[in-house]
């Protein structure tokens, strides 16, 4: 059973969504899509939040996992619900085996 993430507070979700559309983040976002570079394989998002960084990574296989299940109920209008999971990352092990992916991030 996974707490309840402080991410799920209601509205905050909302909140953090509006923030992540600023020109600045924006402009990481790409950088880092760029410097991840296409058909980079399977590619996991750690904390991945809304998922506002996987229409960015093109010919990659998205993975996102995230603590926030109000984060991950945004983050499915991005992309399909299987390539998203809930994980406590305070105590638990992420639900994937070694050397499952080519690349990953972390963003903020």
């Amino acid at each position: 059973m996974i707490a309840a993430s402080k991410w799920d507070k209601p509205g905050l979700a909302r909140h953090i969504e509006s923030v992540w559309c600023n020109p600045d983040e924006l402009i990481l976002r790409q950088a880092v899509a760029d410097w991840v570079g296409p058909n980079a394989g399977r590619l996991l998002d750690v904390g991945c939040g809304t998922a506002r960084m996987a229409p960015l990574l093109k010919g990659c296989r998205y993975i996102g996992v995230d603590g926030s299940k109000e984060m991950l109920r945004i983050a499915r209008t991005r992309v399909p619900a299987r390539s998203l999971k809930l994980c406590d990352f305070m105590i638990e092990r992420l639900p994937f085996p070694d050397q499952s992916f080519g690349s990953a991030i972390c963003m903020q």
